[in-house]
């Protein structure tokens, strides 16, 4: 399937993830540049394969809790920031499955029709029910894949995908978002439904900072009592953390990097709250997503010297190690600087991998004193990348990216940790169209996943396509290059 070819005959270029904190927009054929550029980020240009960020860096942003979404959708796409907060600008609307949406799908809508999901998911279900995963991993796993995504919409078709071609000695962790109208409740018998596609789908409830900052304000409560209603709602919702449910904080806004306005204090609390709840439910270790700066960013010393300065926190590390399983950093990948051509799968890997892993490189760089930090990240550091690409091929170079380090760093960096973002968004196409072309990508990204984390540990070349056909990982980027930024992370 080809997304860019299908794409292009209707006149639109569609950015089916997030990607380095872009908005939503469509490029005409022409070649006709749209920029999104208002007061507050310096501009942007949105087309990612091709487009120059525009000039700012992390001290531009003054004293602003960055993570939640700006009052003016217009303001959204920080050219510097790469943030799940862009989700709430661009207005995606959250439906289990976009297939159902558009009359194509098996009308998976709710926990009680879960029997008429399709043959390919139905057969995919029972098989992990009855195959040695249900009670354990095939004995030649050599490595546990732990895939964590985030959702803003078409949850319930990502889980589908997964699951008609998964890999054997995986476990699929799939965040569900709050109700839009108010993102302090819980979407109801949706866990139910990801837990339906075999026992190593879990569902995630989605706890958003911004829904709860307004909950602690109007009942004037602290912050680890927001924990413990966010997990008392989500036992009356249903989710099962003894099969392998948790929760997915939605997201630690830069404050907290930073340590300003008490958002570190608030967000230790938060977590703790999330992780011990009232005593009535089991304890649970969650996801959190983190903000993160764009890999386009030119200069990143004073992002370093924060970075530095956060890592030296303790206190802090010593509780995410206690309350937390994946720090998934928000490290959306641009096309700019990987796909440079001429250069190898390997090259663009390093150069890939300085972005995707740098928090876990600057804390190895670090003196002894940063051991909380250190042991912490090298157990539960998730690269969150994004799910998909807007051309027919390069898929799967992320992945190949992180099974590179994580084979090159086996003492250092968690083996199987890696996460994506899953946020498409129709910005014209017909809505039958849309959903073929985002179904090729999921398909795509189970395939990457499969092959790449199958039985006696495979190999990174399986995230470039099947067994012979290893050509997802080999598209070029006119006017690409390297951006050698991200290397400073490697020295303290």
């Amino acid at each position: 399937m080809s997304v860019t070819k299908a794409s292009k005959a209707v006149g639109v270029l569609v950015v089916f993830a997030l990607a380095s904190g872009t908005a939503w927009a469509s490029i005409p054929d022409s070649g006709a540049v749209s920029r999104t550029c208002s007061t507050t980020d310096g501009g942007r240009v949105v087309d990612i394969s091709s487009a120059v960020a525009c000039a700012t860096d992390e001290a531009s942003l003054g004293e602003t809790d960055v993570g939640a979404p700006p009052a003016d959708p217009s303001t959204c796409g920080s050219a510097e920031l790469a943030t799940l907060a862009v989700v709430d600008c661009a207005g995606i609307e959250p439906v289990a499955s976009l297939a159902d949406q558009a009359g194509t799908g098996s009308g998976l809508g709710d926990a009680a029709s879960v029997a008429g999901q399709s043959p390919a998911v139905a057969e995919a279900a029972s098989a992990a029910s009855t195959s040695p995963a249900a009670s354990g991993f095939p004995n030649n796993c050599r490595l546990h894949l732990q895939a964590v995504f985030y959702a803003a919409t078409d949850w319930l078709r990502l889980g589908q995908k997964l699951a008609a071609d998964p890999s054997p000695c995986a476990d699929y962790y799939i965040s569900i978002p709050p109700l839009a109208a108010d993102k302090t409740a819980l979407r109801p018998a949706q866990d139910d439904l990801i837990r339906a596609l075999g026992p190593r789908f879990h569902a995630t409830a989605e706890i958003n900072v911004t829904g709860w900052r307004g909950w602690v304000t109007a009942h004037s409560a602290t912050w680890f009592a927001a924990g413990v209603e966010a997990r008392r709602r989500m036992a009356a919702a249903g989710y099962d953390i003894a099969s392998g449910d948790t929760w997915a904080l939605n997201e630690l806004p830069s404050t907290v990097r930073r340590n300003e306005q008490g958002a570190r204090t608030n967000m230790r609390e938060f977590i703790r709250g999330l992780y011990t709840g009232d005593g009535t439910v089991p304890v649970s270790r969650g996801v959190v997503f983190v903000i993160g700066l764009a890999q386009t960013l030119s200069d990143t010393s004073a992002y370093h010297a924060t970075l530095e300065g956060w890592l030296q926190d303790e206190p802090f590390w010593t509780d995410m190690a206690r309350y937390v399983n994946f720090w998934a950093q928000e490290v959306y990948p641009d096309s700019r600087t990987w796909g440079v051509p001429g250069t190898s799968r390997e090259a663009r890997a390093e150069h890939f991998n300085d972005y995707l892993y740098h928090p876990l490189i600057l804390a190895e760089a670090a003196p002894a004193s940063v051991h909380a930090a250190r042991s912490f990240l090298e157990t539960a550091y998730t690269p969150l990348a994004s799910a998909a690409w807007s051309w027919d091929t390069g898929f799967g170079e992320e992945v190949f990216s992180m099974r590179h380090y994580t084979g090159s760093h086996p003492q250092t960096a968690p083996q199987g940790a890696l996460g994506s973002a899953w946020a498409p968004r129709n910005t014209g196409l017909p809505a039958s169209l849309f959903v073929n072309l985002t179904a090729g990508i999921l398909e795509r990204a189970a395939s990457s996943l499969h092959f790449s984390y199958e039985q006696g540990g495979s190999s990174q070349a399986g995230a470039c396509g099947p067994p012979g056909e290893h050509t997802w990982c080999d598209a070029d980027v006119e006017g690409a290059s390297f951006n050698d930024a991200w290397k400073l992370f490697a020295t303290w």
